[in-house]
């Protein structure tokens, strides 16, 4: 057998080894996720609390603030909390001064934390909120008038913890496939029993399933860890289809790699920090835990070696081509075009470099818990906003 070909065949085999445990994990899910049932709407709506952690969001803080006050839900039993992260910008008065001339019959209170960090600010506000129910939201996501009524629910079951939605995308985004099939794993895993990745953008939680516990605040995947404490004590955390988010096309924000990187590091160190939950004791969510937890930490790495070394074969097999004829180039040539097509393929690779890459910093010292509002998304928020309202 000539370099090449053995070098394409180790290849292969690793790429199939890589590829097999997430595979496997997302067929089950997929099948699972057709079963989810929902709940009827409750008689008596609970009292909860909106958590809005801000930080320079001028430019959307308004259209943010309409959007809560303008809600499905009674007004007389919302109380909105909004922890500002040290803005430099006018966040906070513009903040203040909205909510004193449209927020009548709304108890709200604006707190300030002087630490940066999403997460110091959630931590902030579990020792401030009075009602057993809160919800989380992000001021760049774009919500449905209905998304508290839908939220409140699923506590009618008292083993229910945490609840959140899910991102829908336009057909036509490229992210779409790749987004189809995350939102298809978070729905099967919140069938077999939670799901460990949560959406912050849109998500609420019962106070006692958190009790005095308290979220790292030198990482920012503040809602995922959440979700993974309400598991711990106990509960249940799950994602409801029918309660959607917005995004405006952001394909060419320039930090839309930045915030993938970002997420993705908070992910991998949420998992690792947390890997205990493998135990047995938590039922089959010990089974959905570690399938991500080596899908954000293991899987990358050997998928994108496995792709680095049959690129490998294809360069031998040219070198070795003069001697040995054109079959030691056809096979790991037609490996890397059918890859290349395959926007599955492509999707796939692009995640495991971005998560390489929230690695490497990590290994480096370089912690991506700040976060940065990306003003060109803001920007188009505002217009969807206005151009839909």
């Amino acid at each position: 057998m000539e370099v090449s070909e053995a070098t394409w065949l180790f290849g292969v085999m690793l790429a199939f080894a890589a590829v097999t445990p997430p595979a496997l994990h997302y067929l089950k899910a997929k099948t699972l996720a057709a079963t989810q049932q929902f709940p009827e709407d409750p008689p008596n709506l609970p009292k909860l609390t909106i958590l809005l952690p801000v930080r320079n969001e001028s430019i959307v803080i308004r259209d943010k603030l309409d959007e809560i006050l303008g809600m499905e839900y009674p007004l007389s039993r919302v109380s909105l909390l909004v922890v500002d992260s040290s803005s430099t910008d006018q966040t906070e008065s513009l903040a203040r001064e909205h909510l004193e001339k449209n927020a009548e019959g709304v108890s709200w209170k604006i707190e300030n934390a002087e630490r940066l960090g999403k997460s110091i600010a959630v931590n902030m506000a579990l020792d401030a909120i009075e009602t057993e129910i809160f919800v989380m939201m992000d001021a760049d996501a774009m919500l449905q008038p209905s998304s508290l009524r839908l939220l409140a629910r699923w506590f009618q079951d008292p083993m229910i913890g945490a609840v959140c939605g899910q991102l829908n995308l336009p057909h036509e985004s490229p992210r779409h496939p790749y987004r189809s099939r995350f939102n298809t794993l978070r729905v099967g895993e919140s069938v077999n029993d939670s799901t460990p990745i949560f959406e912050g953008s849109i998500c609420a939680f019962r106070m006692s399933a958190i009790g005095h516990s308290r979220i790292d605040s030198g990482n920012n995947a503040d809602d995922s860890q959440l979700a993974m404490v309400v598991r711990r004590n106990g509960f249940r955390a799950i994602m409801d289809p029918e309660i959607k988010f917005f995004e405006p096309n952001s394909e060419k924000s320039t930090g839309k790699r930045s915030r993938r990187v970002r997420r993705a590091q908070g992910l991998s160190r949420a998992f690792w920090a947390n890997r205990n939950l493998r135990s047995k004791r938590y039922g089959a969510y010990a089974s959905v835990f570690s399938s991500q937890l080596y899908f954000h930490l293991i899987f990358p790495w050997l998928f994108s070696v496995s792709v680095a070394i049959i690129c490998l074969s294809f360069i031998c097999g040219i070198l070795e081509f003069p001697e040995n004829g054109w079959h030691t180039v056809f096979f790991p040539g037609a490996i890397l075009v059918m890859g290349s097509a395959s926007g599955t393929c492509r999707g796939i690779l692009d995640g495991s470099l971005v998560l390489i890459q929230s690695h490497l910093l990590l290994l480096t010292g370089r912690r991506l818990h700040i976060w940065e509002p990306d003003a060109e998304m803001r920007l188009a928020i505002r217009r969807n906003r206005r151009e839909s309202g």
